[in-house]
């Protein structure tokens, strides 16, 4: 009896420690989420608001950008990602400041005597709006040549060279003027084919843009190109409308040297309005093949070669592009 008794007695011992000792509860929740913060100081309720701002930097939507930017600054702590919305809002300024600028490419011709090669000088034209002088301080670019050449069988061939330009480590750009700056000069030599044609694309390396005692971020998104087309002496020099070469596409017969002279005449800048055009045309298949070497130089596409088919599909989803595109909201199903 009496070991049963101190048996029940321990049990009993053993059963009281463990009511005493405290249960381990549920880990508690940071104090960020606790009183709605993010570890960032950043209210959950406004990270939507930063991460559709990230996607608009992203996507290059400066307007939304802006909005949301001046959004989150009425409505964050002050002392909450100061840095990092100082950051955004100066690549915002770059990017408006570039895009004043303007900066593109132009080819223009060097005045040379009788019998002398073609030649053209290469020039980065840029316009200061502003009446004060900006200074452009940037690590060398680099500028991009590709030479495309076609013969009246219709044959492209390609090449393409990239070079660094020296000489941008401080450009001063005149308050309330244009300045240019050269790049260098090149002969577009046609050869023994119908036309060449050049294209000049300049690709930034990081820079700045200096206005008074603010640094901004040159946009080096900003790609100025410029195409020039060299013609074989062979041909006419007239610049032929995109409507003439549709009104050819769509007559009894093509021939490939009459189509390619129509098409390497048409000016770089009416290309799209050219590419539109056959896209909306009622064409056939075996048409839309014969067609093939005039849409490799327009589309600047020569991955799709002679391939009827391959061209008729590319042709459709460019015209439902574009008719999409200028669908009205409001039309009825």
């Amino acid at each position: 009896m009496t070991r049963s008794l101190l048996c029940v007695l321990v049990a009993a011992a053993l059963s009281a420690c463990r009511a005493a000792t405290p249960q381990a509860g549920p880990a508690r929740p940071p104090a960020h989420e606790v009183y709605g913060y993010d570890p960032n100081g950043v209210p959950w309720a406004l990270r939507p608001v930063l991460d559709e701002l990230s996607t608009a930097m992203s996507e290059r939507d400066d307007e939304l950008a802006l909005r949301l930017l001046d959004r989150l600054r009425a409505q964050l702590p002050p002392e909450v990602l100061v840095d990092r919305l100082e950051s955004w809002s100066r690549l915002l300024e770059g990017r408006a400041l570039t895009r004043e600028l303007a900066p593109r490419l132009e080819c223009r011709r060097i005045e040379a005597g009788p019998g002398t090669p073609e030649r053209r000088a290469l020039l980065l034209v840029m316009d200061n709006p502003h009446a004060e002088a900006l200074a452009l301080e940037c690590a060398p670019p680099r500028l991009v040549r590709t030479s495309t050449w076609i013969d009246a069988r219709g044959e492209l061939a390609r090449n393409q060279q990239m070079s660094t330009l020296d000489g941008f480590e401080r450009l001063t750009l005149a308050g309330a003027a244009t300045s240019e700056i050269a790049l260098g000069e090149f002969e577009p030599a046609a050869g023994r084919a119908l036309a060449v044609r050049e294209r000049f694309e300049l690709l930034w390396s990081a820079g700045l843009l200096r206005r008074g005692e603010r640094m901004l971020p040159l946009d080096r998104g900003s790609r100025p190109d410029c195409d020039y087309v060299g013609l074989s002496g062979l041909l006419p020099t007239a610049p032929v409308e995109p409507l003439e070469l549709l009104r050819y596409a769509e007559g009894e017969r093509v021939r490939v040297a009459a189509l390619v002279e129509r098409a390497v005449r048409i000016p770089p800048a009416r290309y799209d309005e050219a590419l539109d055009l056959l896209a909306a045309a009622p064409l056939s298949v075996e048409r839309i093949g014969e067609l093939a070497p005039a849409l490799r130089w327009l589309s600047r596409d020569p991955l799709l070669g002679d391939d009827a088919q391959g061209w008729q599909d590319w042709l459709r989803e460019r015209h439902n592009r574009a008719s999409a595109a200028t669908s009205s909201a409001l039309d009825l199903p």
